[in-house]
């Protein structure tokens, strides 16, 4: 958990020396050491009690997969065993496929409709900017004589 080396140790050992005398220096890592067997002693327990309540509970072989990172597949199995979730949601997915499809579709001849009703429409008017061009030499014609 900590990484000491010897000389943390040792300015730990001399600084312990100063603070609290050579005297008392035997009390007060008997009291340190017997504080951290009783935190190690109640995380042992609790944890003991946690396994024990996953034993009851049939849960062990859930928590078992959960440790071998087979969570995508334990949480599909337990919120879909059969599927049909996915499946709705396939059906969804290509109906919505379908739509946009249909849409584009749509869009299309809209747009093919409208291209060729242009057309048709500079179609008739370049009749009329011949006539108007010939119209426009003859007066120019007619002005030279």
């Amino acid at each position: 958990m900590f990484d000491f080396g010897w000389q943390e140790f040792l300015v730990i050992a001399f600084v312990l020396v100063l603070v609290v005398g050579p005297k008392d220096l035997p009390k007060v890592l008997k009291t340190v050491t017997k504080y951290i067997r009783n935190m190690r002693q109640m995380a042992s327990e609790f944890h003991r009690g946690i396994e024990k309540m996953a034993d009851e509970a049939d849960l062990k072989d859930s928590f078992n997969e959960l440790k071998n990172n087979n969570i995508d597949k334990t949480i599909q199995s337990h919120l879909d065993p059969d599927n049909e979730v996915t499946k709705a949601l396939q059906q969804a997915k290509d109906s919505a496929d379908l739509a946009n499809e249909t849409n584009k579709v749509k869009e299309t001849l809209k747009t093919t409709a409208e291209d060729s009703l242009k057309d048709e429409n500079n179609l008739e008017s370049q009749p009329n900017k011949n006539i108007e061009i010939s119209n426009n030499e003859d007066n120019m014609s007619s002005t030279k004589l």
